[in-house]
């Protein structure tokens, strides 16, 4: 999966660095925060602010559009919570993903993102991310007023109810690790392409966790993969995935999977027209105005042969993409400019 800012849940492999999975489970104390700088709100000592407050901790990075489709949601739950949550996004540096652009993005968003930012020297990821063995962002953590770690998750998958549980003390920890423990089944099912068992432990992670409307379409897409992938059930799949685009709501899933179908070698040619219905629905969804959208629907013009209207949508996708992303696109543009002239 190429990941610029076109994922449900962009991988962040690069986090995964010296801590094994499962050094940290749910009910330890949450590992301090060895923070590079902060850049936005005051710094953060999960010791001072035991006994009073709950700690809900981002991993996020400017260039992942599912972590920007977060930002609402917890400047929401900061703004709600003002009293009894800090809400902290943090990240760390990659090429992509430098303290200067995040300050800048910082910067425009202004009170958009209304809650502390971090820049993470990469031992904050280690201790959490890597430790909990999470492979992609937006990636959120829980820390209750006692400071243990009592959740981990998708920041779209029940996060507010999660955190009112918090600020109550009733959180059910039992119930939390069984969750836990059924989402690395999904995971490591996924991984392993293990197509029916992942879609045996889906069923069951969602009967565990009640999700929200939101996680469960992006179960739903899991399942596709599972379909789609397995030559199998591939035409069943299909059905499903036409379905699934037509009820979804969810721009950066539909985004997401278009990409997929276009680019992933499981996919690749045989759900063309799938991928090009998603992208469409992506773009009427997110107004023509997100830069990587179009830059998918381009992409799906191109394989299907509009070379004109790919080119068309990548100037578009160029116009509107922000300094940092502009490269990248206009290097696409020049593989349709030659495909054309072929």
């Amino acid at each position: 999966m190429k990941c610029i800012v076109r994922v449900m849940a962009c991988s962040v492999v690069a986090l995964i660095l010296a801590a094994p999975a499962g050094a940290l489970e749910l009910g330890d104390q949450a590992p301090p925060l060895a923070i590079k700088e902060w850049i936005k709100g005051k710094p953060v000592d999960l010791e001072n602010v035991q006994g009073s407050k709950v700690v809900v901790l981002e991993f996020w990075a400017t260039w992942c559009g599912p972590c920007r489709a977060s930002i609402p949601y917890l400047t929401e739950l900061q703004q709600k919570f003002q009293k009894e949550v800090i809400v902290i996004g943090a990240t760390r540096e990659d090429p992509n993903n430098t303290l200067k652009n995040v300050q800048r993005f910082v910067r425009r968003q202004g009170d958009k993102m209304g809650y502390t930012i971090a820049f993470d020297g990469g031992a904050t990821a280690r201790s959490y991310m890597a430790a909990m063995g999470m492979h992609s962002i937006p990636t959120a953590f829980v820390i209750d007023k006692e400071g243990r770690l009592v959740w981990v998750g998708s920041p779209f998958a029940n996060l507010e109810e999660v955190v009112v549980r918090a600020i109550g003390g009733k959180i059910d920890l039992a119930l939390m690790k069984k969750i836990q423990k059924a989402r690395r089944a999904k995971g490591l099912a996924l991984k392993l392409e293990d197509w029916p068992g992942a879609l045996e432990a889906i069923d069951k992670y969602e009967e565990l966790a009640d999700p929200s409307d939101e996680e469960l379409e992006e179960l739903d897409w899991q399942r596709f993969e599972c379909l789609a992938k397995n030559r199998r059930t591939r035409k069943k799949g299909r059905s499903f995935g036409e379905k699934l685009v037509q009820r979804s709501r969810m721009a950066p899933a539909l985004n997401e999977y278009a990409w997929e179908m276009l680019t992933d070698d499981d996919y690749r040619g045989k759900f063309d027209a799938l991928a090009l219905a998603a992208a469409e629905k992506a773009n009427k969804l997110t107004g023509g105005k997100e830069a990587d959208i179009i830059d998918t629907l381009a992409r799906a013009r191109f394989v299907l042969g509009d070379m004109q209207e790919a080119i068309r949508l990548q100037k578009q996708a160029i116009g509107k993409a922000d300094e940092d992303e502009q490269g990248i696109y206009e290097e696409t543009l020049e593989e349709y400019e030659e495909g054309a002239e072929q």
